[in-house]
């Protein structure tokens, strides 16, 4: 990694998606990646969200940008920064980064649990696409999507699917039901066994799975809107002593756990896998204690192995 040389553009493309691997990201504070000024709505500091779904994201841009700070930290050298990230603001023109980025996309929303004290939270949707994005990542490394995933087509509003051995279930007269914030939902133990082939070898899987419930997108989306914090901050004017501003920021509860993909040669990825699993710092108001994270290596995919890794 002690060369800055760059492919020429004709083998770029070809060179950036040769391997890949795919990260989650799980929150340990509150997690604000900021979407600017919102001119609507209870929040006048929303977090980002995706225009056609309304779903909580990172964007690629935020990702990269926050790894690439982070790095330093991780133990990569300024070579090797630039090389994997590209040169610093403003420099764009003398090269580009070795790595491509993704959005970091929600994956288990972290919701308020009448047992178990909170659950991790997802739908059919996300699920489904969180499978699509595997085999993405699949096919444009120049492999087969070998390891196709069945897609969850389930959507019953009055019930979740748990594991068999949930930690989040109540029994109420005999019937067991997962109450998430003010919805009490029947218990089905029928998790879709792809999330355990998906998840094989994943060591954290064990905690999230007797957590886990999938409710209906509609279900999910009704949690979701009561799922984010709205906080209320203040500024102090220092010569009079009283509030000078007052804003609402919207932040995304601890726990809750995304997923991003980086694209690259063989020596890139490497390397990032050696150095950025781990803590890591993701959104703004670090000095207030948000946007802590911890980065998990989830799958590695590539035309070396031939199939993921």
């Amino acid at each position: 990694m002690n060369s800055e040389v760059q492919p020429d553009a004709g083998n770029r493309v070809s060179t950036v998606t040769r391997s890949a691997a795919i990260f989650l990201v799980r929150a340990l504070t509150p997690l604000h990646p900021g979407s600017g000024a919102s001119v609507s709505g209870l929040a006048d500091l929303p977090v980002q969200r995706e225009a056609h779904t309304g779903l909580p994201v990172i964007y690629g841009s935020s990702v990269k940008g926050a790894l690439r700070s982070w790095a330093p930290k991780k133990g990569l050298s300024q070579v090797e920064v630039r090389r994997i990230f590209g040169p610093e603001m403003g420099k764009g023109g003398e090269s580009a980064g070795m790595a491509l980025f993704t959005d970091a996309r929600l994956l288990f929303l972290a919701v308020k649990s009448l047992e178990g004290v909170f659950a991790w939270v997802t739908c059919p949707f996300i699920v489904n696409r969180f499978f699509r994005d595997i085999e993405f990542a699949q096919r444009l490394t120049g492999g087969q999507a070998n390891s196709t995933y069945p897609r969850v087509a389930w959507g019953h509003d009055g019930k979740a699917l748990i594991a068999e051995d949930s930690a989040i279930t109540v029994d109420l007269r005999g019937t067991k039901y997962v109450i998430l914030e003010d919805v009490a939902l029947q218990a089905d133990p029928n998790l879709p066994r792809a999330l355990d082939r998906a998840f094989e070898g994943i060591s954290p899987y064990g905690e999230i799975k007797q957590r886990l419930a999938i409710v209906s997108d509609d279900t999910f989306r009704h949690l979701l809107s009561r799922g984010l914090s709205i906080t209320p901050h203040i500024a102090i004017n220092e010569e009079t002593g009283t509030v000078s501003t007052l804003w609402f920021q919207e932040d995304i509860p601890p726990e809750t756990i995304f997923y991003f993909s980086v694209f690259g040669d063989h020596q890139v990825l490497d390397r990032l896998l050696q150095k950025l699993p781990g803590p890591a710092h993701m959104g703004g108001d670090m000095t207030t204690g948000l946007g802590f994270v911890e980065l998990l290596k989830f799958k590695v995919i590539g035309r070396r192995e031939g199939s993921e890794g």
